[in-house]
């Protein structure tokens, strides 16, 4: 990328004549996650050279596992020209930068490569016009280096261009050299760091648990604290008696908040055993049953009109169909490895909170909320996840700031693991109809997906009832995402529309929000055209689809599996997507059945994979991997369901996952096109759900349209 002086101060934000005018809705909008834009501006407060003469990076990135700091220091390195094991990193408090979008949605690359990229050619053109002062040589060629730049026959180290003051560019003051900038992040040269895979430099602190998470956090004066749960959704305490609970020794305080009864005490047994020892009357106001929630989204219940439409293009006319077939998926937990925990302590003048979010400045939003005071008051410390793919919320953070505040001490709340199943967002269940028509020349004329399924974005454990019926009206993105199918080729006729119900269980963003159950929907479907038509299920898709990235997808991965005509009937399957238009990916899985136990057995899954530019190959591969170990666990293993009014699992033994044994080898084949920015590689390659039911339904001449499907079961089925 190659910009004039000026552009690049302007998209650098040196030049900025914009006014933002914000509208304030306090007290009546409840704490929502943060969407703010990336502005070079911000960009630049996160990157510094320290007096002691040290590349400092404030990450604006949650970091969960997936490495994303490590790959926004490789474009710091590239554009500084330096290693990136000379830059420390550091993770972010609410007060120290402007306010970031959530880290959500794989967009990290996406939405800061650039920004960031800017921010570091800033950096290193002050470094180098102030090395340039310092040579007092008017043409003296500059070079940066690890430690420093050196010029001519002299070097300076950072910390004598530093000269005992932080170099942070936050204003206007950028001294310029030339007028032709280039960004090499994006330069057609070689480039030294970026598309090369680099470790972490926090691998070893994490493998040996030197990494902090919130439940290290220890401070002077500490107490630990918990809430009475509720035995049953939908439960509402009515009363209660603390006097056994009270008179135990080392409980400090028993305070009413939230609905429920939080206790505060000396340690982490005695908060479990006063919490049982409450005696609290419990009224259901509303009865909760897995069949009420199963009627409530069956599709074919009736033929009631679904409210929200995606694509309805042309005049679906009634007769037969291709392929009309129903598609069942259930509720599903993100099952994270770390349970929820925050660190809370209240002061006069501010309170801290260490939390494990996502989104550490909704974070701070709800904790100022609802403890009554300015979000300004409000500082909140991001550490490490241990996991969390959109299934945590703000509520642990909130409840041990307000039992710190009851108290005026250090409060820590860890939940436990039934807690965690109980209380935490999880995918919701849907159910699809899909009708596809196709002509004598293996064409999709006619497509028609109806759905219906639980909230995803618009979940009702965030939003208040008023705004929940607003957003009835405009439909959850989040329900739709991975809908608008790529099969456009001859489709003259469209229809997909979905209806969004409101759950009596927390539901939310699973792994590429709806676009899992709507793919895993629509390449079965999909799979089913191609066998009635007796074509290739890879012959059918590329002549269906007019997406060139795509077309190449399926055309590598055909390539790199050896696929041959036929080889759907013999336990491969295959499946593609295209996840929010910027990632790319096509799967086939090859799958055996063993003569002697009828145990169906996953033995390869093979993937292309355009993203776009490749920041770090490494990182791309393992969200590939872990995007296709969630196919495995979606298709063969995970469900949830109400009994007795409550979520069914507790504990992990008691939810089925994917064992490394369930997972085989993997192929993966990372495509980039030259010129094409990165966009991330997100969630693309979870449509491996549906290779693994096409495999299946090739083998055994079925059609497999209910999760999940029991692998052990196969020879029965």
């Amino acid at each position: 990328m190659n910009l004039s002086r000026r552009d690049f101060l302007k998209k650098s934000g040196v030049l900025s004549t914009g006014i933002v005018v914000s509208v304030s809705l306090v007290g009546c909008m409840p704490p929502l996650p943060t969407f703010t834009d990336v502005t070079p501006e911000a960009a630049r407060a996160w990157l510094r050279l320290s007096p002691e003469g040290e590349i400092q990076f404030i990450s604006p990135r949650q970091e969960m596992g997936q490495g994303v700091s490590t790959g926004l220091k490789q474009i710091i390195a590239e554009e500084l020209g330096i290693n990136p094991v000379q830059i420390k990193l550091n993770l972010f408090r609410t007060d120290q930068i402007d306010a970031v979008a959530s880290t959500v949605g794989s967009q990290s690359i996406l939405d800061f490569a650039e920004p960031v990229a800017l921010a570091a050619a800033c950096l290193r053109e002050a470094i180098l016009d102030r090395a340039l002062n310092l040579s007092k040589l008017e043409n003296a060629q500059l070079s940066m280096q690890d430690t420093g730049v050196s010029f001519d026959d002299g070097f300076f180290s950072f910390k004598e261009i530093a000269a005992g003051a932080t170099i942070h560019l936050l204003g206007s003051d950028v001294s310029m050299r030339s007028e032709g900038i280039v960004l090499n992040t994006f330069s057609d040269a070689k480039k030294k760091f970026v598309g090369k895979p680099v470790a972490s430099d926090e691998l070893h602190d994490i493998v040996t648990g030197a990494a902090l998470f919130t439940a290290d956090v220890q401070l002077d004066d500490m107490l630990y604290g918990g809430l009475a749960r509720p035995p049953k959704l939908g439960s509402v305490m009515v009363g209660y008696d603390l006097e056994k609970a009270k008179n135990l020794t080392g409980v400090v305080s028993i305070i009413e908040c939230l609905g429920t009864l939080g206790v505060v005490g000396e340690t982490p047994m005695i908060v479990t055993r006063a919490i049982d020892a409450l005696v609290i009357d419990w009224k259901i106001e509303n009865e909760v049953g897995q069949e009420s929630i199963d009627r409530s989204i069956d599709i074919d219940a009736n033929d009631k009109k679904l409210e929200h439409k995606v694509m309805d293009e042309g005049d679906i006319q009634p007769g037969n169909w291709t392929v009309d077939q129903r598609y069942d998926i259930p509720m599903a937990a993100h099952m994270a490895i770390e349970p929820r925990c925050s660190v809370a302590r209240w002061q006069e003048d501010r309170i801290d909170v260490w939390a494990s979010g996502q989104d550490i400045f909704m974070v701070r939003d709800a904790v100022g909320k609802y403890l009554d005071v300015r979000e300004t008051s409000v500082i909140v410390h991001s550490n490490r996840i241990g996991g969390s793919f959109g299934g945590g919320s703000f509520w642990p953070d909130v409840e041990a700031a307000i039992l710190s505040k009851a108290v005026k001490r250090p409060v820590k709340v860890q939940l436990s693991r039934p807690e965690n199943f109980q209380l935490a967002y999880h995918r919701p269940p849907s159910s699809h109809r899909i009708r596809i028509r196709t002509d004598s020349n293996g064409y999709i004329t006619d497509w028609w997906h109806r759905f219906k399924s639980g909230h995803v974005a618009f979940t009702s454990a965030i939003m208040p009832p008023w705004m929940q019926a607003a957003s009835s009206v405009i439909g959850d993105f989040g329900v739709s995402r991975g809908s608008d199918h790529p099969y456009g080729r001859a489709t003259t006729n469209i229809k997909v529309e979905f209806s969004d119900i409101r759950m009596p269980v927390h539901t939310g963003p699973w792994r590429g929000l709806g676009a899992a159950p709507n793919c895993f929907a629509g390449e079965s479907a999909v799979d089913a055209a191609a066998h009635a038509s007796d074509i290739d299920p890879i012959v059918f898709r590329l002549k269906n689809i007019d997406d060139v990235r795509l077309k190449n997808c399926i055309e590598q991965v055909r390539e790199i599996a050896n696929w041959k005509d036929g080889d759907s009937k013999l336990g491969r399957g295959i499946a593609c997507g295209i996840y929010k238009q910027l990632s790319y990916a096509a799967i086939i899985v090859d799958i055996e059945v063993e003569k002697t136990t009828g145990k169906a057995v996953i033995t390869h899954m093979y993937c292309a994979h355009d993203c776009g530019l490749v920041i770090n190959p490494d990182q791309v591969r393992a969200q590939i991997e872990g995007n296709l170990v969630w196919s495995i666990g979606m298709v063969t293993k995970e469900s949830l369901y109400v009994e007795n009014g409550r979520i069914n699992a507790d504990y992990p033994g008691q939810y089925s996952l994917p064992l490394i044994s369930d997972i085989p080898p993997m192929t993966i084949a990372l495509i980039e096109e030259p010129g094409v920015p990165p966009s991330g590689a997100a969630e693309s390659a979870i449509v491996g759900s549906a290779a693994i039911s096409n495999a299946l339904s090739g083998l055994l001449s079925l059609n497999f349209r209910k999760l999940p499907i029991n692998l052990n079961r196969i020879a029965s089925t």
